[in-house]
């Protein structure tokens, strides 16, 4: 969409281009960019206004866990891309960050493919058991508790559970059969003996919040009658095993209202402005995902008309 709105106002996209650095001007206004080309060459680009949209940091490892160490060792849901460059260039412009150090992390990360399973999952009846088959949460309590949750088991991970009527319910878990992240067995047994959880015991978890789904009162984590929307009792059943991973970094550049990027005493930096995960404090410590969508769309429809007028 974005590439058919561009051709048809005959705008410019150039690939293979990496920024490295921000023009200025004597007054301290921001007037262009540095550009390497992917043979090396390098040239730069002038303009009246700049827009920074590069997104968070969360596949940098060494800038998570130099912000936030508890998070070594964790791995990542984001794109190869998402590194942080434009940090490196706010030196230059003298450019402020605000909570750098609020990085979010997703409870449910399949373990070894590192691919984010939606709450949806969870919000459609999912439940989630440990490795010995027991549930230890509310399902749909925010991100950080459920993570912290996740945490605390052996091995610091556990296994999504459901069955077909969620499957059925839910268009993205048929993205996740095709990608072969699904344990698939015809009964609660056969499913617990795919990823090695006790049957046993998971057949009286299942067998347990059934009966609580039943009354609408979860008795054991507080789950409410509206958030267990289902009986999982229609086979085939499902397991996936997750972790938590580095999710989204909810730090970046400081922006005001106008999305013009700050400098540390408050003023705006004429000429530069940012919108999306590359920029912080709009979230604050557990970021709610549709907000992600907003801060994309919203702001960056805001960073467009500010940099229009700017050019005006």
């Amino acid at each position: 969409m974005l590439r058919s709105a561009s051709e048809k106002d005959n705008i410019e996209i150039r690939t293979s281009n990496k920024v490295t650095g921000l023009l200025t001007s004597s007054d301290g206004s921001v007037t262009g960019v540095s550009v390497q080309n992917a043979d090396g060459s390098s040239y730069t680009l002038t303009s009246k206004a700049v827009i920074i949209a590069t997104g968070g940091f969360g596949a940098n490892l060494d800038m998570v866990t130099r912000l936030q160490p508890s998070l070594s060792g964790f791995a990542t849901l984001n794109h190869p891309g998402a590194t942080g460059d434009a940090f490196g260039w706010m030196a230059a412009v003298g450019g402020a960050t605000i909570q750098m150090a609020n990085i979010q992390i997703h409870p449910t990360a399949e373990a070894t493919n590192h691919i984010l399973i939606t709450e949806a999952v969870r919000g459609n009846g999912a439940i989630l058991v440990n490795k010995y088959g027991q549930r230890f949460c509310n399902e749909m309590e925010t991100r950080d508790v459920v993570s912290a949750a996740i945490l605390k088991q052996a091995g610091g991970e556990a296994f999504l559970v459901f069955d077909q009527a969620v499957r059925k319910s839910l268009a993205s878990i048929e993205t996740y059969a095709n990608q072969h992240l699904l344990s698939e067995g015809s009964t609660v047994e056969e499913s617990a003996s795919r990823v090695n959880i006790p049957a046993e015991r998971l057949s009286e978890s299942i067998s347990r919040y059934n009966a609580q789904q039943e009354k609408g009162l979860d008795d054991d984590f507080g789950r409410s009658a509206t958030e267990m929307p289902t009986r999982l009792e229609t086979p085939p059943f499902y397991a996936v095993r997750v972790k938590s991973a580095i999710h989204h970094t909810m730090g970046g550049l400081s922006v005001n209202t106008e999305t013009q990027v700050l400098r540390a005493d408050g003023s705006p930096i004429p000429g530069l402005y940012a919108a999306g995960e590359v920029t912080g404090g709009l979230h604050g410590a557990n970021r709610l995902g549709g907000n992600g969508v907003a801060d994309i769309v919203v702001n960056g429809r805001l960073a467009g008309l500010a940099a229009s007028k700017k050019l005006k």
